[in-house]
């Protein structure tokens, strides 16, 4: 049987209490890095919409004057791809 002393055992104490607090550091780092991600994809979704948004009402400007743009159509089927994709 092993015996240890006080001052052995004081320092696997402190060695196990620095792992943790590593652990959670980790932890919290990566759930930080996780709710940033969540929070970027959302906005760019929000962006593609409201492009989406601009392009439907010039879209419908346009048409209002007996004017259809390929480019802006292109530009919605687009939009709504990425959209699509992203949620």
């Amino acid at each position: 049987m092993i015996s240890l002393t006080d001052k052995q055992i004081n320092k696997s104490m402190h060695y196990l209490m620095q792992l943790k607090k590593i652990h959670e550091a980790r932890q919290a780092k990566a759930s930080s890095v996780n709710f940033r991600k969540h929070i970027l994809e959302r906005e760019k979704v929000k962006n593609y919409q409201n492009e989406l948004d601009r392009v439907y009402s010039e879209i419908d400007h346009n048409f209002m004057r007996g004017l259809t743009s390929h480019k802006h159509i292109r530009r919605k089927n687009n939009l709504e791809n990425l959209i699509k994709n992203i949620s």
